[in-house]
């Protein structure tokens, strides 16, 4: 259901999370979203699995040649710890865990989505679109619009695929998260869709007190009616959420 470096927008990938504004002490050192001046070195990677689910979890340095030590070497500013956990399939659904960590290495960074109305930035996902693609939130059906629409806990999105018919997926946001509930900047064609944190303004990333961004995805067959989806939403915010 997704797409990778599509044509239209090279630097969209199926799933992933990236800021137009990353700065520190108010000069711009990255614009993640087109993979400007922006270096993650990764320092572990761990695997784990059980009869239910896999995980890979990271732990990464942000990194900018636009900072660097007294010798001209690249200097990390933020740590980010992320966990991406599959579980097994249930039926005609499947679950895909996203968290992520953020902790400021320095002082004065900060992160900030889009400089322009659309503020888009954050948790991001590119997927095919059908002709009758259709977004659903916690009040109902949503018009795709072209600035971020109301805050939701979830978004759905639905419609007919060729080798499944009706399918979709679910987007569920943790209660934990940084600005939950979050705005969404929805697109019926050619473009991602955005769980917006946090926005156009900038925000700063503390170094006592890391920035949570903790989703779920759920991959459909068939349509999920909004009852189901809110049980799902409960079960998700009820859960131990690991670190």
């Amino acid at each position: 259901m997704t797409e990778d470096f599509p044509k239209d927008h090279i630097h969209h990938r199926g799933i992933f999370w990236a800021w137009h504004q990353v700065r520190i002490n108010g000069t711009t050192v990255q614009d993640q979203w087109v993979n400007r001046d922006s270096f993650w070195t990764v320092l572990d990677a761990r695997i784990d699995s059980d009869a239910a689910s896999a995980a890979l979890a990271l732990r990464v340095v942000w990194e900018s040649p636009r900072f660097t030590d007294g010798r001209g070497q690249r200097r990390p500013f933020v740590e980010e710890r992320s966990v991406t956990r599959v579980h097994r399939a249930e039926a005609a659904i499947r679950k895909i865990d996203f968290h992520q960590r953020l902790t400021a290495l320095v002082d004065g960074v900060e992160i900030g989505g889009s400089e322009d109305a659309k503020g888009y930035g954050g948790f991001s996902y590119r997927i095919v679109m059908p002709s009758d693609i259709r977004f659903a939130g916690a009040q109902g059906v949503v018009l795709p619009a072209e600035n971020a629409v109301a805050s939701s806990p979830w978004m759905d999105v639905s419609g007919s695929y060729e080798t499944s018919g009706k399918s979709g997926l679910t987007v569920l946001t943790h209660p934990t998260t940084t600005g939950f509930p979050q705005p969404w900047i929805l697109r019926a064609r050619g473009s991602m869709q955005n769980a917006v944190y946090p926005g156009r303004p900038p925000v700063p990333i503390p170094r006592d007190r890391p920035v949570i961004l903790r989703y779920r995805m759920v991959l459909h067959r068939g349509e999920l009616g909004q009852a189901e989806i809110e049980r799902l939403q409960a079960e998700y915010a009820g859960e131990r959420i690991e670190e």
